[in-house]
């Protein structure tokens, strides 16, 4: 607090408000932010905040919605326009003249004469724009489409910066969704290649590197429902706790993040069926269906195959406890949660 009685921001809350005001910024300016996070030196972050402040006025005005590249002409604004009206009316014909615009864009701007930053923005912007038209038809082709612009996304990114590490965690995401979608075990390779090169770029105290994180759990889990390997859901269990660590206590991450937690639990126990892992996958569950929102399907998809599990346990060693924490399971599934 200063003379006058304000509140002074503490230096960790700085960090997380520059974070995600990076997002926002072109290549260069998240380039220049990004030196400034690595000094560590708070009346310098202050600083930044100042700086760089101004680049959340539109958002605060309602205008959120990214900067067009002023190299990559109106069609780039036109897309980003349908892709905005999509996001806000859910209108289909808003989505296919997105990934119209951005696909042209994209096949212009293949020759290299605009910056390469600019033309990985774009192509980061036809991902999304295809990633949400497989959303709406399940139609293998836009899941291809959408690994393809992500990977040029990827690779135009300057090497080493957050935002590359943003595109490649992406790349994961979309290449995880190709090997869901195909059984392709090869898929599932080269997305934990993604999610490890791009937790491996983000610094240790960025809130993101959740994501890679959250994606290299959900690798290591398909690998042990695949193959039956315990160590694979013990990996997977170890990249979920990390995952949940990453993200700050009020994230809107943090409930997919407990809700992933105990799903990795819950396949450890069932390849490794141990009292201490079973407390761990309990605690873990009541953690999950605490935060998670009523309504929400996963509550039971998760809640009912644990209790489940703590009954056929409770038969086994023959344990009035353990039936007891199975009701409770039930019980908080039927209260209905956060």
């Amino acid at each position: 607090m200063n003379r006058t009685g304000e509140e002074i921001p503490t230096i960790a809350e700085v960090r997380q408000a520059l974070f995600q005001l990076r997002h926002l910024l072109d290549d260069k300016a998240s380039h220049a932010l990004d030196r400034v996070l690595a000094t560590r030196h708070s009346h310098v972050e202050l600083q930044a905040a100042l700086r760089f402040e101004p680049a959340l006025k539109p958002l605060r005005e309602g205008r959120a919605g990214p900067n067009v590249p002023s190299s990559l002409g109106p069609r780039a604004e036109e897309g980003a326009a349908a892709l905005e009206r999509f996001r806000r009316s859910r209108s289909r014909t808003a989505l296919d003249s997105a990934v119209q615009a951005f696909d042209e864009v994209c096949s212009a701007e293949a020759s290299g004469a605009v910056p390469a930053g600019d033309r990985a923005w774009a192509a980061e912007q036809a991902d999304e724009a295809h990633r949400l038209r497989y959303g709406l038809t399940h139609a293998l082709m836009e899941l291809e489409k959408a690994v393809l612009s992500a990977r040029n996304a990827s690779k135009l990114s300057r090497p080493g910066s957050s935002r590359r590490a943003i595109r490649i965690s992406n790349l994961g995401n979309r290449l995880l969704a190709l090997y869901t979608h195909t059984g392709d075990e090869a898929y599932l390779g080269e997305a934990m290649r993604s999610y490890e090169e791009g937790a491996a770029t983000f610094v240790d105290d960025d809130p993101d590197r959740g994501g890679p994180l959250t994606g290299i759990g959900i690798v290591y889990k398909c690998r042990a429902e695949r193959y039956g390997s315990a160590d694979d859901a013990a990996a997977s269990v170890a990249a979920a706790e990390a995952a949940l660590a990453a993200y700050p206590p009020q994230s809107e991450q943090r409930p997919a993040c407990a809700l992933n937690l105990a799903s990795s639990l819950l396949t450890l126990f069932q390849l490794r069926s141990e009292e201490a892992v079973l407390q761990r996958l309990i605690a873990a569950t009541h953690d999950a269906l605490t935060v998670l929102p009523r309504g929400v399907d996963a509550r039971e998809q998760l809640g009912g195959p644990v209790a489940s599990a703590i009954e056929t346990w409770a038969m086994r060693i023959g344990s009035e406890t353990h039936r007891t924490m199975a009701r409770e399971i039930r019980d908080l599934l039927a209260d209905g949660g956060a």
